[in-house]
């Protein structure tokens, strides 16, 4: 019964492609594919997401700053806060002392494009210092900064950044 003497019918195994044309089955109808699948997402949005959209024009409005953590921008809880127009200003930071005294240029040249509410940028700067002094340059008049978006390191005016320790101050009272 088992392993009977009867010899198999079937004979040697031809190529199943052998008879029906030179092109293997699998590529002629369409069937098993030998690279791998790639995990279908869907194709980019046309433009800015809608958020992003809103998030610019607050920032051209004045309302937001780059700062990811903005605390006076609006926000789900509060979506139209009332921001004084002095807290509105926004500052950008600008190359040390040695390249920013040069004759050549008046304007002050800049780090980035980026732009801070003061008190925005002293909480960014603080969070980065993890609690250190912060560092005053050219004579007391300048603090030394790191950009909170790109981490280049500039100045801002000695000025600006007590403002922004006032405001962060208002805010905790």
């Amino acid at each position: 019964m088992f392993g009977s003497a009867v010899p198999s019918t079937a004979g040697p195994r031809r190529p199943q492609y052998a008879t029906r044309g030179s092109r293997p089955r699998s590529t002629a109808r369409g069937g098993y594919r030998t690279q791998e699948r790639r995990s279908w997402a869907p194709p980019p949005p046309p433009g800015l997401t809608l958020r992003q959209t809103i998030e610019k024009r607050e920032r051209e409005a004045g309302l937001r700053c780059w700062d990811v953590s903005c605390g006076l921008a609006p926000d789900d809880d509060r979506p139209l806060r009332e921001i004084p127009e002095g807290q509105k200003r926004q500052v950008r930071i600008r190359q040390g002392s040695a390249a920013s005294t040069s004759n050549h240029d008046p304007e002050p040249k800049y780090v980035c494009e980026h732009t801070f509410h003061t008190p925005c940028l002293v909480s960014a700067q603080r969070v980065a210092l993890n609690g250190a002094e912060e560092v005053i340059v050219e004579e007391g008049k300048s603090v030394e900064v790191s950009c909170p978006i790109c981490r280049t390191i500039g100045v801002v005016p000695r000025d600006d950044w007590e403002d922004g320790v006032r405001g962060l101050e208002s805010d905790l009272d």
